[in-house]
């Protein structure tokens, strides 16, 4: 019932009209109320002016019985729906009396005094207007409770000391308002059966209009519509009889069933010719997967088709006939399963989602596993389909057999290897002959230097010394002199002995060492250094470390270089790092590409110290100078230039390195790798 649109806009209708019918009621409701409130409101203001005017003219014809008269009045006015009439007199009033006789004579006019809040705000001069609930034989009535002041006039003065205007008290009325309410109660039951009346009337009326002009015709429609659905009858018309909108419907819905008549024989036209077409397709369809099954099967590489979780879909005769393999041992498993351990772990769960997101990889090499267990070389490629299917791309793998090709690449591999070994070993004498004619042709220099400057430096030294017992305590600035001269002796003769040092190949004297223990003494020998103090040294030893073959003063003399630079480099102090740890060797260490020596072995096991500080680091044009002998960045006079140098001698004489990373304002490592002493603990 509640879905027929004559309900429905019955129901729409009736909401109109009770919402109209509410408002216009509550506001004629409302109206009266305030009239019927507004009538109280004038009594209680004309009540009390008349109270008002009647005292002031009985007390001004000296009438003596005003009490009584009062009381007289006030059953009359209960007849009028007064409940009660007070008078409220100002503080003071009563000593304001002119005459003891006329205070005597009226006091019983005077009232009582304030007994609230509101009756004092009346007293000081404002109206008021309350309404009120009270308690009256047990049941609540409504009431108005109205006060007005009482102001002194020219009458006044005859008794009393006051000003004119001046409130003297207070007229105080309660009129009770269950009349009223029993007034609007009454006409609010009255409109209501009016109101109620009225919408029967209009809802009726309304109803059966909408019956005549718009269901009728609605039905019709209806009708027709479930004709031509049960029937597929689209011959079946409805005859339109007005002009209106109902008639513009029936226009409309005839049209729309002559072009559902004529898209029906259309459709149906175009499902023969959309058969004809499927079936050439199936047909195309068909011969293209022949072709392309006959292409897969002819293929040379093979081929397998995986899903994006890396299960086998199809593979071709290529890849079973390399494996031995069926297609159906095949189809369902991992592509895992195809390779060899290695290259098993290419295909897991991670490499797939990168596989998805690079698309194609192509030309990797890896290794086949065949049903018999044998090891197949191959090299492959993987991509994804253009077009996904059931929510993801499948997977493409294509494969050659390159053992053939691997094999002769291995051979020519080899021969590469050795040449390079043959062409880096000429190279490297090569180099260890210039280098060693360089630094012998240094030595013998420093060497020739050192002994014709040591001779008269001792010379100078001897002829101060006398100097120094000659002078008198008085001559201090000759004293500070000879004091300078004896210092630069000094240096120049530390100088030669260093190129003396520089100059000899002292042969080494190895033996098995800890090298913990050779760093910890190189740190006991630099602890005279001032600035040492602000630097904080962090020791990560590492334990239980193989024995060096090493010569322990040449050593310690590369430790103590090497220390006191890191020291020199942060002259506002910073952080020491002393390191050392056992190393597997493999082509990617760096001990193995960046020494460009030949001294160690991939695989072999070295124990290396790291000298590491926070300093200000050395530019990578200085870097490329730093074992050079005489090189040297500190201030003239502060270092030799040789330190590094006879450091990396002292290191290649041990076949061990020595090597520098550094970046500016950042600090310095320092590298030194040793080789272990067979069974050396």
């Amino acid at each position: 019932m509640w879905n027929k649109i004559s309900v429905k806009i019955i129901i729409i209708v009736s909401v109109i009209l009770l919402l109209s019918m509410f408002l216009t009621g509550a506001h004629f409701i409302r109206s009266e109320r305030v009239m019927l409130f507004d009538d109280v409101h004038a009594k209680a203001v004309m009540l009390n002016k008349n109270i008002e005017n009647f005292l002031f003219t009985l007390v001004t014809l000296g009438v003596l019985d005003v009490e009584n008269i009062l009381q007289d009045a006030m059953k009359d006015l209960n007849k009028d729906d007064v409940y009660e009439v007070r008078i409220v007199h100002a503080p003071g009033l009563a000593e304001s009396f002119l005459d003891k006789q006329f205070k005597e004579k009226y006091r019983s006019l005077l009232g009582s005094l304030p007994q609230n809040e509101i009756e004092q705000k009346v007293i000081s001069g404002q109206t008021i207007e309350e309404r009120i609930f009270l308690n009256i034989n047990g049941k609540s009535q409504p009431f108005i409770r109205y006060g007005s002041p009482i102001r002194a006039d020219k009458s006044c003065l005859f008794c009393h000391d006051v000003k004119v205007g001046k409130p003297m008290g207070a007229f105080f009325s309660l009129i009770s308002l269950e009349k009223a309410y029993q007034i609007i109660k009454k006409r609010t039951t009255e409109n209501i059966l009016l109101f109620g009346l009225i919408f029967l009337f209009i809802l009726v009326t309304l109803y059966f209009s909408l019956r005549k002009i718009v269901l009728r015709p609605l039905i019709k429609i209806s009708d027709a519509v479930k004709h031509i659905i049960e029937r597929q009858d689209l011959f079946r018309q409805v005859q339109v009889t007005s002009a209106d909108e109902i008639g513009q419907l029936g226009t409309v819905f005839n049209k729309m069933v002559t072009d559902l008549k004529k898209s029906r024989d259309e459709l149906q036209e175009w499902a023969k010719t959309l058969e004809k077409k499927v079936y050439d397709r199936t047909k195309d369809l068909a011969e293209a997967k022949s072709y392309t099954e006959d292409i897969i099967g002819s293929m040379i590489d093979t081929l397998v088709v995986a899903d994006s979780s890396g299960k086998i879909k199809m593979v071709n005769s290529a890849l079973v006939q390399l494996l031995d393999y069926s297609p159906d041992e095949l189809i369902g498993k991992p592509i895992t399963s195809l390779f060899d351990e290695a290259t098993a772990k290419f295909f897991n769960e991670t490499a797939i989602k990168e596989i998805t997101e690079k698309l194609v990889i192509r030309n990797l090499e890896a290794t086949y596993k065949s049903k018999s267990g044998d090891k197949i070389a191959i090299s492959f490629s993987v991509s994804l389909m253009s077009e996904i299917h059931q929510g993801s791309r499948d997977i493409i793998i294509v494969s050659k057999d390159i053992r053939e090709i691997k094999h002769l690449l291995e051979m020519e591999k080899q021969k590469t290897v050795e040449l390079k070994e043959a062409y880096g070993k000429l190279q490297s004498l090569q180099d260890a002959l210039i280098q060693a004619e360089k630094f012998n042709a240094i030595g013998r220099l420093a060497s020739g230097v050192a002994h014709e400057v040591k001779n008269p430096l001792g010379i100078i030294k001897q002829s101060a010394e006398y100097l120094k017992g000659k002078l008198l305590p008085s001559e201090k600035n000759a004293s500070e002199a000879l004091r300078m001269i004896r210092d630069n002796i000094d240096r120049a003769d530390n100088i030669i002995r260093v190129l003396l040092d520089f100059s000899r190949s002292s042969k080494l004297e190895k033996n098995p060492e800890d090298l913990n223990a050779l760093l910890e003494n190189s740190l006991m020998l630099i602890k005279h250094i001032p600035t040492l103090e602000k630097i904080k040294i962090i020791r990560e030893l590492g334990k239980d470390l193989p024995k060096v073959l090493v010569d322990k003063g040449k050593i310690e003399q590369v430790f103590i270089n090497l220390l006191i630079n890191a020291v020199h480099a942060m002259p506002g102090g910073g952080d020491l790092f002393v390191r050392t740890y056992q190393l597997r060797l493999d082509k990617f260490n760096d001990v193995m590409v960046i020494s460009g020596e030949n001294n160690f072995e991939p695989g072999e096991n070295v124990v290396v110290a790291e000298i590491e500080d926070t300093g200000v680091g050395i530019s990578q044009v200085n870097l490329m100078k730093i074992f050079e002998p005489f090189f040297t960045t500190k201030d003239p006079g502060s270092g030799t230039g040789l330190g590094l140098s006879i450091s990396k001698n002292i290191m290649t004489m041990h076949k061990g390195s020595l090597e520098i990373k550094s970046q500016e304002s950042k600090g310095t490592k320092v590298i030194v790798t040793f080789k272990i002493t067979d069974g050396g603990r």
